[in-house]
């Protein structure tokens, strides 16, 4: 396999959470505007849907900087 089909497949994800003290719509959004079937693959893709049911607000819920408003369970 050549290097930059490889590359292709090779993702970095950190183990401090990059989350944003705003609400978990706009920290998914970031900045972009709103796609609602992307926005829902997203939710889907990440297995938020149940999760947003059991927040107060749902997607419009604030979250704390580096999510410390939300269990790390």
């Amino acid at each position: 396999m050549k290097l930059p089909e490889r590359n292709k497949g090779i993702g970095y994800v950190s183990q401090e959470a990059w989350i944003q003290q705003m609400s978990v719509k706009d920290n998914i959004l970031f900045g972009k505007p709103l796609n609602i079937l992307r926005y829902r693959n997203v939710l889907e893709a990440c297995a938020l849907l149940d999760d947003l049911q059991a927040l107060p607000y749902g997607d419009k819920t604030e979250v704390g900087d580096k999510g410390v408003t939300l269990s790390g369970g």
